[in-house]
């Protein structure tokens, strides 16, 4: 079929409208493609001829009123013409609404077009940095397969494969040395540009970069990464394969020269083949090809990191500069410098300068100097660097006390000198760092239990050095003192050991208390940094025996705390009893928490080790005070850490200026003082007492009762308070006239001062006068060594920010004249004292005629009529005894010890022979005949009077004369032998005397009075009450068999029993009777144990034996 042709006029006109297609589509192509208002399909088609070339606003393309596309409307055939007016007007206004309206935009202020340049200024910071960092990453590609830069991660990711993996290490020659020179010049440079460039927008919005943390990203990406990349670096070489050590080797036997003798005489030639010309003109080329050994790549890799580490620091140098022109604003510069130095003075720090936050960067790049780049090859010297590295992070502790992770930092500075002294220290340091407010390093604790475990080990072994009976120097008693009182916290911490426990605290206690004196140490020379004066208070400068006693008051208080004090029970129980001190009302969902944390506490038994350790270092303490015939304590010098002045006056030149190695250390020798040496124990004491009286553990609450009541009176010894209110009085008697009254006036005379207005406020009356006696017992600022370093300790910042809410309303804390350092820690001492005679003034207080401590008459007399008289009838028995046997303080408190024992105590000397039982037992009762009896009556613990009446009320129901039958222990006839001849002439009781007692009695009556004498005194009397063949009165052995008389008063053992000691030798008679004897009804016990041993009483109610004291038996027998 033939195509019809078109005629020449439609072939025109079909021309012409495809030019004009053409032209119109060239023109749209030049339009650009705008999302919100063109349609992506229809943008690409043809557009209508009768359309004019422009570009459509937003409504042209999209639906029309009836849902078509308005082409189609425009399609549809002629229609009226009303019809057509209607359709057109509704196109009209649709078009109308679609069309957007045109609005009218004011011109920009000011202050818009500054925020928007802002904005633009902050977006290109953020573009540079992003530039830098992709450049850093750019180069870290490129240079991850070369020397120096490999990595050694997929190993670390896989499992189940070999864990032996060791990385493959290119070998490395000069010319690959040069290119890992100049990468890590480079790396180094584009590091700091970025650190830089972070300074930059630092400086520029502070505020912007606190809210997006950049200080802390500038560390990690700017600093630390790189600082990574070198720690991995030096991790692959930190070994040397065996065929690198033989290649090296090798070419070092290739260098060897010998001698050889020419015409000119004796020369050295290396023997090495000659070289020709050829080969010596390829020599400068091998050299580039010569393998560097693992020595000249670790001292390269040292060299490099140290440059970057300079660098690094000098960048911080300069954060710091800008951060304190940024502190300093529009002030005047010295006016704020004298008040921040008069800030940092002060108990607590309520204010943070912006440049603080540094100093840990700068004392962690000081640290990685001193682990990877100090050594002997003359890089850097490690003394140099631990200066520098120490001083940094004292400096932060100094500034920033509440900052836990810096003591963590210490701690792991103390490496190096004695290992055992070291990790005495770095305990402390440990502990430190989580017994800050809040946010405690928890880390720390993973590195505590690494420690404890080797402390462990070493213990061990020290255990089995001390069986070969060998005696110790005093350098090696020093070390046991601290090993073993790491090994108690080690066990108390990690809940691991705990059987074990009695045994290590009592040897801990004879090592530190010997029987003998120690020998004087000397004083050798020791090292403090920048020149201190040890009687210069204000640098903070601690001796190392007093540094022991400071840190062992601090461990034993941690211990209460579980070692972290901001989730500590036991913070939040004292939190709730501060509440119901001062008298306010706890809602019953906290009610009910304080009862539950209390008896949790109470329950506790690393608790209880916690207190029991921690008073009796102070009773024995307080003891050797009172009485100068006992041998002092054997405390250890630890090493002197380096001091760092406390000012910012004399740090400011290290801070500021440019990095000077020789600023940070410079150290020169100091001599321990003799005065430091003997003094040095008070610290402890005077940190005990700080914790009592701001804690308020002693202040009861509206009820009359308080914690130390509820919680640790039934856990120590009763003797702590006499020794207490007895050293108080000598501390006041030792201390010049003008001194003491002034005390003795601020403290009593000071009573009458005008109540504190609090209407209106929500205080009460109990808490201001609580909060006006801390701030005179404080003051307003530090001014002992050792309250300097207790700034930043939990309950301080607690007690401290209160004071500082409540000054408003108490006034300011009052200055008063200092005395030399010796004087004022006496001072503070008795401070302390008095305030907490006001804490407990129903307890004790300071009688101002007898110029003495002494107990309230409350205190003195019990409170119930039957007690009364119990107590007159014991007097009056009393007084018919020789004044050389009246039973004293100590026998009294054993007594108590007995009375109050539990099952679940913990016994001592279990691991101990016979032989040093007996010595042991021997020191033990000469020390209950050497003391005097009180002069005047006992004091009885608060609260005790009715659990005592209670005990002895439940033993006269079920020991009863003629059924029960008494075990007599050796103590009884040397501490109450006048009541043990009244108790076996009433003929009331059964008593049985084990025959290891003779035994023990025996072996006493050689020492001298009064001793010996008691002790031949009591063989007499036994062996004139078996000669009457008295037949309640019979003497037994360990195999239960009964003997007549005493002429034989020791025994053989049969092979095995050998490893019984004397409880259980006097134990075992007890079971037997237990066993043998069948009570008359069950509420009756059929054997009692009579003895003044805690520890034998401990085991004996272990094993549902009734135990009871002379004195009881003797009240029991009255009361009959």
């Amino acid at each position: 079929m033939s195509r019809s042709r078109r005629p020449p006029q439609q072939n025109a006109n079909n021309t012409a409208r495809d030019e004009y297609k053409r032209s119109n589509v060239d023109s749209r192509r030049r339009q650009l493609f705008n999302p919100q208002s063109d349609h992506p399909i229809a943008f690409n088609k043809d557009s209508d001829p009768k359309q004019p070339p422009q570009r459509p606003f937003a409504g042209q393309r999209r639906e029309g009123v009836n849902k078509k596309p308005l082409e189609i409307l425009k399609k549809q055939p002629s229609q009226p013409r009303q019809q057509q007016q209607q359709q057109q007007q509704v196109q009209q206004q649709v078009q109308q609404q679609l069309q957007p309206q045109k609005t009218t935009t004011p011109p920009p202020s000011q202050a818009s077009s500054e925020k928007d340049a802002h904005k633009r200024k902050i977006k290109a910071l953020y573009a540079d940095l992003q530039e830098i960092e992709s450049r850093i990453a750019k180069i870290n590609e490129r240079t991850a397969l070369l020397p120096f830069f490999e990595t050694d991660d997929d190993h670390l990711f896989s499992r189940g494969q070999d864990t032996h993996h060791q990385p493959v290490i290119q070998s490395m020659t000069q010319r690959d040395a040069r290119r890992a020179a100049d990468v890590w010049r480079q790396k180094t440079d584009l590091h700091i540009a970025l650190a830089d460039k972070y300074l930059e927008l630092i400086c520029f919005d502070y505020v912007f970069s606190e809210k997006k943390s950049l200080e802390s990203l500038c560390w990690k990406r700017a600093i630390y990464s790189l600082v990574e990349q070198f720690r991995q670096a030096f991790k692959l070489r930190a070994q040397v394969s065996p065929e690198e050590e033989e290649e090296e080797e090798e070419e070092e036997d290739d260098d060897i020269e010998v001698p050889v003798i020419s015409e000119t005489g004796m020369t050295m030639m290396r023997l090495s083949p000659a070289l020709t010309s050829e080969e010596d003109d390829q020599e400068d080329e091998e050299d580039e090809t010569r393998r560097i050994s693992h020595a000249e790549q670790l001292l390269m890799l040292k060299r490099w990191f140290n440059h970057f580490l300079n660098k690094a620091d000098d960048f911080y140098r300069r954060l710091m500069l800008a951060l304190r022109a940024l502190d300093v604003g529009d002030h005047d510069h010295a006016a704020f410098f004298q008040s921040t130095e008069a800030h940092l003075e002060e108990w607590r720090r309520t204010r943070r300068l912006k440049w603080y936050k540094s100093i840990p960067n700068r004392g962690d790049l000081a640290r990685y100097r001193l682990a990877y780049v100090a050594g002997e090859d003359g890089v850097v010297s490690k003394r140099h660097a631990f200066g520098e590295a120490w001083r940094w992070y004292a400096h932060g502790v100094w500034l920033m006390p509440a900052t836990g992770k810096l003591y963590f930092h210490l701690s792991l500075l103390m490496t190096g000198g004695n290992k055992v002294m070291q990790e005495l220290q770095k305990l402390y340091f440990g502990v430190r760092s989580l017994m800050v407010r809040r946010n405690g390093f928890v880390n720390a604790r993973e590195g505590l239990v690494i420690l404890f475990e080797a402390n462990r080990r070493w213990v061990d072994t020290y255990l089995e050095q001390k069986k070969q009976k060998h005696p110790a120097p005093l350098e090696e008693s020093q070390e046991a003192v601290a090993g073993l009182l790491v090994r108690l916290h080690g066990m108390i911490f990690t809940k691991i050991g705990l059987d074990q426990y009695a045994q290590i605290k009592r040897r801990f206690l004879s090592a530190l208390f010997p029987s003998t004196p120690p020998p004087r140490a000397t004083h050798t020379d020791v090292l403090s940094l920048l020149n201190d004066n040890l009687d210069n208070a204000s640098d903070g400068c601690l001796s190392g025996a007093q540094m022991f006693w400071f840190e062992t008051a601090i461990l034993c208080i941690a211990c209460l705390y579980n070692y972290d004090y901001s989730t500590s029970k036991f913070a939040k129980l004292l939190t709730l009893q501060s509440k119901r001190v001062f008298g306010i009302a706890l809602p019953p969902d906290m009610t009910a928490t304080y009862e539950s944390l209390l008896d949790e506490t109470n329950d506790s038994l690393l608790f209880a080790y916690g207190v029991d350790l921690q008073c009796q270092i102070a009773i024995e303490l307080m003891r050797r005070s009172l009485d100068p015939g006992l041998p002092g304590a054997c405390a250890p010098s630890l090493p002197l850490i380096p001091q760092t002045p406390m000012n910012l006056r004399d740090n400011e030149a290290f801070i500021f200026s440019q990095r000077e190695p020789a600023q940070a250390d410079n150290l020169v020798h100091i001599r321990e003082k003799e005065a430091d040496q003997e003094e040095a124990w008070m610290i402890y004491i005077e940190v005990l007492l700080h914790w009592l009286v701001l804690n308020g553990i002693c202040q009861p609450d509206q009820r009359g009762t308080s914690l130390w009541d509820r919680l640790v009176s039934d856990k120590v010894a009763p003797v702590f308070w006499d020794l207490l209110y007895a050293f108080l009085t000598q501390l006041t008697h030792s201390l010049p006239d003008d001194i003491k009254y002034d005390i003795i006036n601020r403290y009593l005379l000071d009573d009458d001062e005008q109540p504190i207005e609090t209407e209106g406020e929500q205080v009460s009356e109990a808490e201001c006068a609580y909060a006006r006696l801390m701030m005179k017992v404080l003051g307003r600022k530090p001014v002992l060594p050792e309250e300097m370093h207790m700034r930043g300790l939990g309950w301080v910042d607690d007690i401290t920010g209160k004071l500082i809410k409540l000054s408003t309303l108490t006034g300011p804390a009052e200055d008063r004249e200092l005395h030399a350092a010796t004087i004022e820690r006496k001072i503070k001492v008795l401070e302390y004292g008095f305030a907490l005679s006001k804490q407990m003034s129903h307890v004790f207080y300071y009688d101002p005629v007898r110029e003495a401590f002494t107990p309230t008459a409350a205190t003195r007399e019990p409170k119930s009529e039957e007690t009364n008289e119990v107590i007159a009838a014991e007097t009056q028995e009393d007084d018919d005894v020789d004044a050389l046997l009246a039973p004293t303080t100590l026998m009294m408190a054993m007594d108590d010890a007995v009375l109050f024992s539990n099952e679940t105590d913990a016994v001592e000397d279990e691991d101990d022979d016979m032989l040093t039982q007996l010595k042991k037992r021997r020191e033990q009762l000469q020390t209950m005949l050497q003391s005097k009896p009180p002069a005047s009556p006992r004091k009885v613990p608060m609260g005790r009077h009715k659990e005592r009446q209670e005990r002895l009320n439940r033993l006269h129901e079920r020991v009863l004369p003629g059924q029960t039958t008494l075990v007599l222990d050796t103590n009884c006839f040397i501490g109450h032998f006048e009541h043990v001849k009244k108790l076996i002439a009433s003929h009331q009781w059964q008593i049985v005397i084990p025959l290891v007692v003779v035994t023990e009695l025996d072996g006493l009556k050689s020492n001298t009075p009064p001793l010996g004498t008691i002790a031949a005194n009591a063989l007499v009397f036994i062996e004139a009450a078996l000669k009457q063949q008295r037949p309640l009165v019979r003497v037994q052995t360990s195999h239960n068999n009964f003997i007549h008389d005493i002429s034989i008063r020791s025994e053989q053992f049969v092979f095995g029993e050998t490893d019984k000691n004397l409880d259980d030798l006097v134990l075992s008679a007890c079971l037997w009777w237990a066993a043998k004897k069948q009570p008359t009804s069950e509420a009756t016990a059929p054997v009692c144990l009579v003895t003044g041993d805690r520890n034998l009483s401990v085991k004996a109610r272990a094993r549902d034996i009734d135990v009871v004291s002379v004195s009881a038996i003797m009240q029991l027998k009255r009361a009959r």
